[in-house]
């Protein structure tokens, strides 16, 4: 099979790039970090960029979709017991205890067009 180039009007330059070889990456847009009433908002963080980009992804998704462009999602997950958090004293697990995590809360979810069907989706975990 001849590899199809598609080209990206990109600036400073113009990008080539072949689909079966190319992903589109989508970082920690989850509801924890993004949504009203997700654990970034109930800590009082800031979620008006993470809100201000979700278009934009949406469209370059459309269009990865469009392209027959692999779509991987990424997102923090840890045991539902935190031992995977960190040490008592490390960083990471002070840092989202104080954000809630592991509390039972309710984000309003918008209407995304991601994750969507047939396309994979990989959680990490955090190595405190």
């Amino acid at each position: 099979m001849r590899n199809r180039l598609i080209t990206i009007p990109a600036k400073p330059a113009p990008i080539d790039i072949d689909p079966a070889k190319a992903a589109v990456i989508v970082v920690d847009m989850e509801n924890d970090f993004a949504s009203e009433h997700g654990l970034f908002d109930h800590a009082g963080v800031d979620i008006s960029g993470a809100e201000a980009a979700i278009p934009s992804i949406q469209a370059a998704l459309a269009a990865a979709r469009r392209g027959d462009i692999r779509i991987i999602y990424l997102k923090m997950g840890f045991q539902p017991d935190l031992s995977d958090l960190g040490t008592e004293d490390s960083v990471n697990r002070v840092r989202h205890l104080r954000f809630g995590v592991g509390q039972s809360m309710e984000a309003r979810r918008q209407n995304r067009s991601f994750p969507h069907p047939g396309h994979a989706e990989h959680g990490y975990r955090s190595r405190a």
